[in-house]
């Protein structure tokens, strides 16, 4: 009947026991939770500075200079062909209005001998016939010469048609002159205009190169910038770890022998109460 005085004594240590087993468990389970926490953002840390170290080699190779000053040179290329292609039209442009002087001045001059041609001509055709008139009729009366045209006329004439040949020959000249500038002119142009395009080409391919390559830049930072915040976040959490986890992990062992104890002399005090013998408990 006196035992039974220490129920609630009994179920007081009960409790005790059980709330010290429930410690024990919780402990274990935290500081699995610690170790698993520490082990994760390790390798999680080790994998971010691996990844952070290779985008900043990515973001240290990233050329844009290069095709930004290939895109400049090609740029200044077309411009100096565009402006040789612009002097060349305007030179053509001089050289065709001098040829169409030339043709027009040497035109009228033939012109002009021809007609000069055809006076004489007729004069000297008339001339012709009037002497072989005179030939034919009565002799001239005492004191009359018979009349002869100038011998030297039919070497005016002759100089006439050689004025007239020569200013052919220059037309002729001029518009062959004329002909092949324009030709020479044309293929320059073909030419030039050909290269404008082939160097707008890589003009264009250039920008878009420069342009992926910005874009590249851009993602490349971006993720590297990710990757320190990503370290960042776990240096936090790493802090945090410690802030909670140390105290646990450095007297795990310690107070999880210490609990055992205490679980252990609660039972053994509960035993004496339930009419167990100290030789029975066999207390240390």
């Amino acid at each position: 009947m006196k035992l039974d005085k220490f129920v609630k004594v009994k179920k007081a240590m009960d409790d005790m026991v059980f709330a010290l087993q429930k410690e024990q468990e919780d402990e274990v389970t935290q500081k699995d939770y610690c170790v698993e926490e520490f082990r994760e953002n390790k390798l999680k840390a080790e994998g971010k500075t691996r990844l952070k170290a290779t985008l900043v080699a990515k973001e240290n190779a990233i050329d844009i200079e290069t095709p930004k000053t290939e895109q400049e040179t090609y740029e200044s290329e077309v411009a100096e062909m565009q402006k040789q292609l612009k002097l060349a039209g305007q030179n053509r442009e001089k050289e065709n209005t001098q040829f169409q002087k030339v043709i027009t001045e040497q035109r009228e001059t033939q012109r002009l001998l021809k007609e000069a041609l055809v006076v004489l001509g007729k004069f000297y055709n008339k001339e012709s016939l009037i002497q072989v008139h005179a030939e034919a009729g009565p002799e001239s009366p005492g004191g009359f010469e018979d009349y002869k045209s100038n011998g030297k006329s039919f070497g005016v004439m002759t100089m006439l048609q050689t004025l007239v040949e020569d200013s052919a020959a220059m037309e002729k000249e001029a518009i062959r002159a004329e002909k092949s500038a324009q030709k020479a002119y044309e293929a320059f142009a073909a030419d030039t205009t050909d290269s404008v395009a082939k160097k707008e080409a890589a003009i264009a391919s250039k920008k878009a190169e420069k342009a992926k390559l910005k874009k590249t830049l851009t993602q490349t930072r971006k993720a590297r910038k990710g990757a320190e915040k990503s370290l960042d976040s776990l240096a936090q959490t790493k802090a945090e770890l410690h802030e909670s986890c140390d105290f646990l992990l450095a007297n795990f062992d310690a107070r999880q022998a210490a609990r055992e104890d205490e679980m252990d002399s609660v039972k053994k005090a509960k035993a004496i109460l339930s009419g167990a013998t100290f030789a029975e408990i066999q207390l240390d």
